[in-house]
């Protein structure tokens, strides 16, 4: 009988707990994590405070989300150098997901536009409100391309290759070539089959892909090299990102 009513107590106790976690402590722990700032950092701030300023209208789980990637990817703390000596004014983003690395391009570089794609309509209307209007985000997907008023001096493709076959991927390079500007680039952030032992993140990755049906095609270095060439570019620099070995960079510029 003592016992039965021990676990009833403890049984209470937690859900007494929980719900005072919920409705009572993690609200305010929410919001000061999300508030936003007393000033508006766009003229003072650093790069990483002015693009979460982008999506302080936005849902919680995005700017949670906008804020986790720009401290926790290592493609930000790479983009600098990659693009050290660039001089950017229009960009075609392919698979902008919620528009995180294109509010930092914008940022970097105060003159750019950037007219992205990307099939998930609800990150579009994310990403749309966050580069406002200094961008066009559309709903479409690889191997389409953005609609650009003119020439494009860099497009970008980061962590989205994997989602498209061998053809696909072949073709929006090749578009992609066509509205280039006489200086213009293409970056690539792949995703490669990791070689590290457990790799568990990349396990539930794949696992969720399938539940979704979502087909990936991950390839190792030389078959990307490969289908690069294939497309008519030439590849201007590669370098690994972050230090796992199962992302790396790659700049081309189209073949003269």
């Amino acid at each position: 009988m003592f016992s039965a009513c021990l676990k009833i107590v403890s049984v209470a106790g937690l859900g007494f707990t929980l719900f005072l976690f919920i409705f009572f402590i993690l609200p305010p722990m929410v919001e000061y994590l999300l508030c936003k700032r007393n000033e508006d950092p766009t003229e003072n701030g650093n790069p990483s405070e002015r693009v979460l300023w982008r999506y302080r209208k936005t849902g919680a789980y995005q700017r949670l989300f906008s804020r986790f990637k720009l401290r926790l990817d290592p493609m930000f703390s790479e983009l600098p150098s990659l693009l050290s000596n660039s001089d950017i004014r229009t960009v075609a983003d392919i698979g902008c997901g919620y528009g995180v690395p294109a509010c930092w391009i914008l940022e970097r570089f105060p003159d750019a536009m950037v007219y992205g794609i990307d099939p998930d309509p609800r990150r579009v209307s994310v990403a749309s409100r966050a580069v406002g209007k200094r961008g066009f985000i559309t709903v479409a997907g690889a191997p389409d391309i953005p609609k650009t008023s003119g020439p494009v001096d860099m497009a970008t493709m980061l962590d989205i290759i994997h989602f498209l076959d061998d053809d696909q991927f072949r073709l929006t390079l090749k578009r992609l070539s066509v509205i280039l500007g006489q200086k213009g680039r293409i970056l690539i952030r792949a995703t490669l089959p990791p070689a590290y032992p457990f790799p568990w993140v990349w396990w539930m990755e794949n696992l969720k892909y399938k539940a979704a049906g979502i087909q990936c095609y991950y390839r190792i270095f030389d078959e990307i090299e490969t289908i690069i060439l294939q497309a008519g570019f030439d590849i201007e620099l590669t370098a690994p990102s972050g230090s796992k070995g199962d992302l790396v960079w790659f700049i081309l510029n189209v073949r003269k």
